[in-house]
């Protein structure tokens, strides 16, 4: 099989992945591609695209993708490679986008790194990077975020292994966390548009309560 440019990656692979949980990259409101995060102002939610400015591959790094909250502030970046490439070769790039946009915002934001095939996904606050099965909903990632800046100061992690008995599942409650009970702070029931790995873990953790 032919490989795949980073160009069409994007187009056939990862844009639609994007799209089946609400990320239409179309939308501005939603998703910026190619920004570049040197030049661009996060607080006045000023994004500089490549045509925007003078494209120069030795000394220029654009971000592929920059996911915004439900405000227009950056929520993630994804750095994107061909289809023959480790995903975790876009880490080092990924991180000075994040590192770009926390030093502005001053609040960290999440990575996804993506060759189209598989989805790498770090929360530099709480772990490092993992394998997961698709990007997360804007939703998913705002309650996560929200967890990691007012609820992970409450209470340490608590993980009960009688229930939750298999490595990943005692990483994910890891990662999310695990106060008396999820259900005062996780309103699953009020929408249905859930990212697979984020089921997981909330129905793993329901009789933990």
């Amino acid at each position: 099989m032919p490989d795949r440019s980073e160009y069409l990656t994007r187009k056939e692979k990862i844009d639609p992945l994007l799209f089946e949980q609400g990320w239409d990259v179309s939308d501005r409101s939603f998703v910026r591609v190619e920004i570049y995060t040197r030049q661009s102002d996060f607080i006045l939610k000023e994004y500089r695209t490549v045509s925007e400015t003078l494209k120069n591959d030795a000394e220029s790094k654009y971000a592929d993708y920059i996911l915004l909250d439900s405000t227009g502030v950056p929520l993630a970046v994804i750095e994107a490679k061909r289809t023959s490439k480790d995903p975790l070769v876009g880490q080092k790039q990924a991180e000075e986008y994040a590192d770009d946009i926390r030093s502005q915002t001053g609040r960290d934001v999440f990575i996804f790194l993506t060759n189209g095939k598989e989805i790498k996904f770090w929360d530099r606050s709480r772990a490092g990077v993992r394998t997961v099965s698709g990007f997360y909903s804007r939703r998913d990632l705002e309650r996560i975020r929200f967890q990691n800046e007012h609820l992970m100061l409450e209470a340490p992690v608590i993980v009960n292994t009688d229930i939750v008995v298999r490595g990943r599942n005692i990483e994910n409650v890891k990662h999310y966390g695990h106060y008396p009970c999820p259900n005062n702070y996780l309103k699953i029931s009020d929408h249905h548009h859930i990212s697979h790995d984020f089921q997981l873990w909330y129905s793993k953790t329901q009789n933990l309560c």
